[in-house]
């Protein structure tokens, strides 16, 4: 699994060990304590595990939990509001599939090729849900049966799309928007004004390198407005956007829920 998977991960379980994680869902909490390595558990790694957390972006792993706990509310209306299918992009360490299946959902996790099989392991070999790979960064080719049949559908995105070149984003808006029925699209969005490199503000120098020396660098960005620009462009309505830097969330990363334009099933 890639660094950024395990880093959220570890941050998660983190906060989850002082009380500050129970507003998400069981299984999300339990992978993030099954992946993270019992040496980190002890207390004085978790203070040294808390000292570095501030050299290099004072409270992300609280912005890990308020990110998961605002994505799960709103896939917990989706539900109520009639949606019974899910496809997840990218998942990571995140039990969000598990969750959902638990509550009466038709679950797709939609993976890098590389990540099946740990993924897979991770769910468990008796798992109803269906694991498939999907290079993001190519567009959904290798998956095109998924999207034939995503009638009223829920779409996640969670810490995804930044990661992705510009035209990879574009392609994905575009493949959800054409196809038909009810389709939601949830998903988190690098959304910092400020010109350069793309980040959370106030991050330290060595978030961009890390994220770089991991393969993993930031390519994505644009300010809210622009996002919601963009997503009408590809045919949706917008149902609710978080762009506000609260609830313990850092500034830089902003949350979106839109909809299909036209086969609107959930309010705003």
């Amino acid at each position: 699994m890639s660094m950024t998977a395990r880093l959220v991960a570890l941050g998660v379980h983190y906060e989850d060990r002082a009380g500050r994680a129970l507003q998400l869902p069981d299984a999300t909490r339990a992978f993030a304590e099954a992946v993270t390595p019992s040496i980190l558990a002890t207390r004085a790694l978790r203070q040294t595990l808390g000292w570095m957390e501030g050299l290099v972006l004072p409270g992300i792993a609280a912005h890990y939990v308020a990110r998961k706990a605002w994505i799960w509310r709103v896939a917990e209306a989706a539900v109520r509001k009639g949606f019974a299918r899910a496809v997840i992009l990218a998942p990571g360490f995140d039990g969000l599939g598990v969750a959902l299946h638990q509550c009466g959902v038709q679950v797709t996790e939609l993976v890098h090729p590389d990540e099946v099989h740990p993924r897979r392991r991770l769910l468990g070999k008796d798992s109803p849900i269906e694991v498939r790979p999907a290079d993001l960064a190519r567009g959904f080719s290798d998956v095109a049966d998924v999207l034939r049949n995503t009638s009223d559908t829920l779409w996640i995105a969670e810490a995804v799309l930044m990661y992705l070149p510009a035209e990879a984003v574009a392609r994905l808006l575009r493949s959800v928007a054409d196809v038909s029925g009810a389709q939601m699209l949830v998903f988190s969005a690098m959304t910092s004004e400020c010109r350069g490199a793309v980040g959370f503000e106030g991050q330290s120098r060595w978030v961009n390198r890390l994220l770089r020396l991991s393969g993993e660098p930031f390519r994505w960005s644009l300010p809210d407005t622009c996002v919601r620009a963009c997503a009408r462009q590809h045919g949706y309505v917008a149902a609710l956007v978080d762009g506000v830097a609260s609830g313990g969330r850092c500034k830089g990363e902003s949350l979106f829920c839109f909809e299909r334009a036209g086969a609107r099933l959930a309010a705003d």
